[in-house]
Formats: structure tokens, C-alpha cells, sequence
């Protein structure tokens, strides 16, 4: 079966939040299942399987978009330890896909056209410490070596996507060290699937292990290579919607929308104008802003070479005060994806850079850190620059501009130090008064 695609995901993300299912074990002792042994709700598998799929049918029936395999305590050494065979094992594993897609199946056919709505499977992966049944699911306090937690995992892994799930549930994670051995497994054995990861925390700042919870994230935070977080970018799309809506603000093909983004490496503004794009097609216009010392996105795009150039190749030193943007190449996963789908670039210079944190100071008393600047002068680029009055022309707008909206992609600046508020504010003081 063909698995689901980042491109189809951020597509459904785009159009609103998904609901995930609820608890599976819970659900099943209130249906009189016993799930008192080491192979907890994985014991439905044996002996009550038609009450698995009445719990992936009740959740639907509530509203939820994504029903988890009743795979969470389903592992080959469990079923193993209870006198299955290997091939047994990857059969129970298969038939909670199956039980899942089959509540799935019978859901759809009572739905009204006008009523459908997406419904995904994802394939639970539980931690190693559900497996051993101790507690230590809940403590991280387990120690294997990462090819040992790969060999643990991959079976399960291979059972679910052969049965045809859409994506993997990495659930509730209390260990730093097999969360990183499940990213790479699936990286390097599962190319073509999803999955999300969630982490079981102690407190509001560490996982469960005790390795804090910051370090774990930013491990897999990647704006250049992440779908996941490319994916993660475009729900901005859907809120702004939201936000439109809130204002009764029109967007369509005599209301256009135009929006100027900010771009370092490209993920953020390259996952919003995706979602925006899914939301208002051709009715909305995404231009990206970067600085002139490092213009990455444009010098990827116009080679060809996407992120196989740097701005150094072309004798720019890459430097600039919007720190946020100083990426000298491009990330090649945005840029490929983005190619067709944005209207255009410009560049700042920091010097505007500046006189636009001062302005927006003195007229507004907002304070923008330098790289969320880079988008507010992009109307003033499309109606002044022959350009810009060319993309006008060209897409038929110029007589649109009264019924238009504009927006300026800002990123913060709340985060700034004071006296580095001072530090900027006086710089961009210097040309305005000279």
C-alpha cells in the first residue's frame, strides 16, 4: 500500500488540526477485557479483537482524525515470551493495523459525502521500557546499545508498515538514547514513512531519563533537511486564516492576499506559503525577503543548484545584523518543494534594516528584532520596483490593489536584550538624522 506522503500531510494540516484517539487499554477493560499481564491491551489481540475495532470505531464516531494501532505493548519478544513464534508475532502485529483499518473502513461507508473527513492509521511504537514491564517506561531507566534498541524496534516497525499504516506514533519516549536510535532506523530502513515522536517528561523540563528536555528537542529540530518540521509550519497558514476570517477579511481572485516573508534557510517561511498556498492558491501572493549579504533561497533558486552553492561562491561575505537570516546556503528540501510555489524575492540591506526598527519605534512603539524586519518593506518593492509593477501587470493585479491585503511576516523581538534594543535603535537613529 502507498504510504502517506509529507506533501499530502502538510496538505491536511493546512485545512485545521488533527484529533488524535484516546487511551486503547482503558477502553477495553471498561468492554471486560483483562489486560492484567505483561502483554497488557496487546491481549485483545488474542482474545478480543472484534472490541479493538469498537474502539477505533467509537473514537472515530467522537471526531477523531487519527486512530494508534493497538501495537503500543506489541513487540516480537513479548508475543515470543508468551509462546508465539516470529511469524505469529508479525501476524498479531498486522492484525492490529488490519482491526484499525477495518473500523476505518465501516466508519466511511456512514458518512455523507459532504461529511467526510481525513482519517489516518498510525502505527504505535511503545518504548523499550513497556516491554519490560517494570516501571521503566515511566523512568527512562534502561540502558542498550543503539543497534540493540534498532534490533528491538525494526521488526514491529516492518510488520506496521507492511500492514499499511500511514505513518509511525513514536509514543511517549522516556529514553534520550532510543529516541535517537528510532530516528535513525527510520531514516535509514523506512525512507518513505512519517511519524511523529512524543516524549514521556519528568517535570516541565527534562524527559523522564533526566536529559533535558531543550537538548532532546533541538536534537531533532533540522529546518534544512525536516519534513516534520517544514509539516509543523504550515498550521501558521491555517491560523492566519483563521485570524482573516476573525476580520472579515476577503481573499479571493478580486481580494487578493500578498504576504513577505523573512528567509533564512527557508524552512518557516517555506512551510507557510505551502499551507498558504493549499489554503488560497492563486489568490495569495508569498515573496521572500532576505538580506543582501545573503541572498541563499535566491542564489539557490536562480543556479539551479539549490543548496549545492553558497553565497560565498558569488564573493558575498555573508554577514548581516539580521542574524536569523545569516544562512549562507539554502536548504535543498524547501527550495526544490518552494520552486513553483512562490511569487518572488527582494533583498534589505541593513542599513534599512535599521531605519525600519527605529520608525516602527518612534510611529507604532513596536519593537521588531532586525530579522523580522525584512518583510515590511516588500508592498513598498512590488508597487515601486519595475519588478514588482511587471508581477502586477503580468498576473493581471494592477487594477486588484484597492481590494488587496498585505501582510509583513514579522518574527518577534521580544527575546532582544535591552541593551541591544538601544544598541540597534540608535543605529537606525544615525541615517534618519543625518
Amino acid at each position: 500500500m502507498k504510504q502517506l506522503e509529507a506533501q499530502q500531510l502538510a496538505t491536511i494540516l493546512a485545512n485545521g488540526p488533527l484529533v488524535v484517539d484516546g487511551a486503547m487499554a482503558t477502553e477495553l477493560q471498561k468492554k471486560g477485557v483483562d489486560t492484567a499481564n505483561n502483554l497488557w491491551s496487546a491481549t485483545a489481540l488474542l482474545n478480543a479483537p472484534s472490541a479493538i475495532k469498537e474502539v477505533h470505531r467509537s473514537y472515530f464516531v467522537a471526531g477523531a482524525n487519527i486512530v494508534l494501532t493497538n501495537s503500543y505493548q506489541a513487540n516480537l519478544p513479548a508475543f515470543e515470551a508468551h509462546g508465539f513464534s516470529e511469524e505469529e508475532g508479525q501476524h498479531l502485529i498486522q492484525k492490529a493495523v488490519q482491526l484499525a483499518q477495518a473500523a476505518r473502513d465501516e466508519y466511511v461507508q456512514t458518512l455523507p459525502a459532504d461529511k467526510k473527513r481525513p482519517l489516518l492509521i498510525a502505527g504505535s511504537v511503545g518504548p523499550y521500557g513497556a516491554y519490560l514491564a517494570n516501571g521503566s517506561e515511566y523512568t527512562g531507566d534502561y540502558l542498550l546499545r543503539k543497534e540493540e534498541y534498532k534490533n528491538f524496534h525494526r521488526p514491529r516497525m516492518q510488520a506496521l508498515a507492511q500492514a499499511g499504516v500511514d505513518l509511525f506514533a513514536f509514543e511517549t519516549q522516556p529514553n534520550f538514547a532510543e529516541t535517537q536510535a528510532l530516528a535513525e532506523l527510520l531514516y535509514e530502513e523506512f525512507p518513505e514513512m512519517l511519524a511523529w515522536l512524543s516524549f514521556s517528561v519528568d517535570g516541565k523540563d527534562k524527559l523522564c531519563d533526566g536529559t533535558p528536555l531543550k537538548q532532546a528537542v533541538s536534537y531533532f529540530v533540522d529546518d534544512e533537511h525536516s519534513e516534520d518540521l517544514f509539516l509543523g509550519y504550515t498550521v501558521a497558514a491555517n491560523r492566519l486564516k483563521g485570524q482573516l476570517k476573525e476580520k472579515n477579511i476577503l481573499v479571493d481572485a478580486d481580494h487578493p492576499l500578498f504576504v513577505y516573508l523573512p528567509c533564512g534557510i527557508g524552512g518557516s517561511p517555506g512551510g507557510i506559503t505551502f499551507g498558504l498556498k493549499q489554503i488560497y492558491g492563486d489568490n495569495v501572493h508569498c515573496f521572500f525577503a532576505e538580506p543582501t549579504h545573503v541572498p541563499s533561497m535566491l542564489v539557490g533558486l536562480l543556479t539551479g543548484e539549490y543548496d549545492g552553492v553558497t553565497v560565498k561562491d558569488f564573493g558575498l561575505d555573508g554577514l548581516t545584523v539580521a542574524d536569523g537570516l545569516a544562512v549562507p546556503r539554502t536548504s535543498g528540501f524547501v527550495a526544490k518543494v518552494l520552486e513553483d510555489f512562490f511569487s518572488g524575492s527582494y533583498t534589505v540591506d541593513d542599513h534599512q534594516i535599521y531605519e525600519l526598527l527605529s520608525t516602527l519605534i518612534d510611529q507604532e512603539e513596536i519593537y521588531l528584532e532586525p530579522a523580522a524586519l525584512a518583510g515590511v518593506p516588500g508592498s513598498v518593492r512590488l508597487f515601486q520596483s519595475t519588478a514588482g509593477k511587471k508581477y502586477l501587470q503580468d498576473h493581471h493585479l494592477s487594477d486588484k490593489m484597492n481590494q488587496a491585503t498585505h501582510i509583513a511576516w514579522a518574527t518577534g523581538g521580544s527575546m532582544v536584550p535591552e541593551e541591544d534594543r538601544h544598541v540597534f535603535y540608535a543605529q537606525g537613529q544615525q541615517p534618519l538624522n543625518a
